[in-house]
């Protein structure tokens, strides 16, 4: 069952890269620093408490405690994708919550080599010493790439203005081919290729051409985006799904209900109101797109079983296909709660 989703990685990265590149173009920084304790150092707290709880409730089952901390990794990210489409689909991007969750998700992506690197570690393939050189080579290699992309944003804004005054349809084609480059570059340094294109977005932000930008990217977003989309159900069994639907739908009812409490309890520790943390809650409540790269990689090292893998999958596509669902009737349901 790997090998199928192998097939179709690149329709999800695509769509992925575009969405995150256009996240990136259309960001307000200044915004986003209102929110970035919450974002930052609630995320990261998130992802531990996630882990923490996972772990101890596989251990007091008689499970693995590595394959409950596993889960709790997996489970703690959030589709990306999934929720900044649906949520600029609602003209909600600039609200308080929806900043919340647009800066808690890029914590997400940016912890995804630290949860690549714990993976060897809890399958046992992997020493303690190796380990901490792996996580230091991650946040030595985030390092290097930030102090990059700082230091090319004047020449790479300079060569955009030049571009786009000489030719439009040659400036598409150059902002597209920034962005797949600037990803490659992230992947080649061993982090994502999604954090790459969510940086080459934030660059050519502060640009005098963001605007034009944006219009010409969307198109690619929507086209990609949708192919993502689509790319989900192609790797998916139908007929393991339904002889296991209810277990399914049971379990991820219950993931839902858990990750979206433990969300809105940390945001609600930094003192934001019951209605923004539980929209926060409910707007990260899924299994976002990340997770499919590490139950691929999981299941290669032996950290969980094939029924689990399959498990696990099933879960996760069920999630993103009824998150946008839940999406657009939470703000009916946050009306009903009350107001600061």
């Amino acid at each position: 069952m790997i090998k199928p989703y192998l097939k179709v990685e690149t329709l999800a990265q695509l769509g992925v890269v575009f969405i995150l590149f256009a996240l990136g173009v259309e960001l307000s920084i200044s915004k986003l620093r209102r929110v970035q304790g919450v974002a930052l150092l609630g995320g990261i707290i998130e992802i531990f408490l996630m882990m923490l709880i996972c772990g101890v409730f596989s251990d007091f089952t008689g499970a693995p405690s590595t394959e409950g901390i596993f889960v709790g990794a997996f489970i703690s990210m959030s589709s990306t994708a999934v929720v900044i489409k649906c949520l600029v689909d609602r003209c909600a991007l600039q609200s308080l919550d929806s900043q919340i969750v647009v800066g808690t998700l890029i914590l997400q992506d940016c912890t995804v080599g630290f949860l690549f690197a714990l993976l060897p570690v809890l399958s046992g393939s992997r020493g303690s010493g190796e380990a901490v050189m792996s996580f230091v080579r991650v946040i030595a290699m985030m390092f290097l790439f930030f102090i990059m992309a700082v230091a090319i944003r004047p020449l790479v804004a300079q060569i955009l203005n030049n571009v786009y005054a000489y030719n439009e349809n040659l400036y598409k084609m150059v902002v597209i081919a920034f962005c797949l480059c600037v990803s490659w570059t992230s992947d080649h340094l061993g982090l994502s290729i999604e954090l790459g294109a969510f940086f080459a977005g934030v660059m050519v932000s502060t640009t005098p051409v963001a605007e034009e930008t944006q219009n010409h990217i969307n198109p690619v977003r929507n086209i990609f985006g949708a192919l993502f989309l689509s790319s989900i159900g192609m790797i998916i069994n139908p007929f393991f799904l339904w002889v296991h639907f209810d277990v399914l739908i049971c379990t991820l009812m219950i993931i839902i209900l858990f990750k979206c409490s433990v969300i809105a309890l940390v945001v609600r520790a930094f003192g934001f109101s019951t209605r923004i943390s539980f929209t926060v809650g409910i707007s990260m409540a899924q299994i976002g797109e990340f997770s499919f790269v590490l139950l691929s990689r999981a299941s290669n090292l032996g950290l969980v079983k094939h029924k689990f893998y399959l498990l696990l999958l099933g879960i996760t596509a069920i999630s993103l296909f009824t998150s946008p669902i839940i999406l657009r009737y939470s703000p009916y349901l946050m009306s009903r709660l009350p107001r600061p």
